[in-house]
């Protein structure tokens, strides 16, 4: 019986190489596709934002993406955050990732969004707020279903 037992993790420990492998050579796949799309489209480099592996692992969702946006020079939206977190190693269970990050980036403060719909990370700012095109705050207006709420 040890013996089946001792085959198996050997099975198991040559699968794990070969997958490491893998992932080695995607990275350097992934490395030459953004230098490509970087000397493609200079505008498109700002959006991606160079992490090294597993940074990201065992780490809180907010403090990595505050991370993120921090070194970002441009906003980013809530699909690029997204991989760029599981590409640095975030460990997540959620069946919808995409909307944990959304609704987090909504109810934390120092969060903002941009006209365009992508994040910046803007210190002071409350939730749900709003930024412009020169990143100062935009005031806060109730929104109809809001006030409807209210009257009731």
């Amino acid at each position: 019986m040890s013996k089946e037992l001792q085959i198996a993790l050997d099975g198991l420990r040559r699968e794990r190489t070969e997958a490491q492998h893998r992932v080695t050579v995607l990275d350097e796949e992934i490395t030459n596709i953004e230098r490509a799309l970087t000397r493609l489209h200079p505008e498109a480099a700002a959006t991606l934002v160079s992490q090294e592996p597993k940074e990201f692992t065992g780490a809180l969702l907010r403090d990595a993406v505050k991370t993120l946006l921090e070194r970002a020079t441009a906003p980013m939206t809530t699909r690029q955050l997204c991989d760029a977190l599981l590409a640095g190693g975030f460990r997540t269970t959620a069946t919808d990732f995409y909307m944990v990050v959304y609704a987090g980036l909504r109810g934390w403060d120092n969060f903002a969004r941009v006209k365009s719909g992508a994040w910046v990370y803007k210190e002071g700012a409350p939730a749900r707020s709003y930024v412009d095109e020169k990143g100062k705050l935009v005031p806060q207006t109730k929104s109809k279903a809001r006030a409807k709420g209210a009257e009731r």
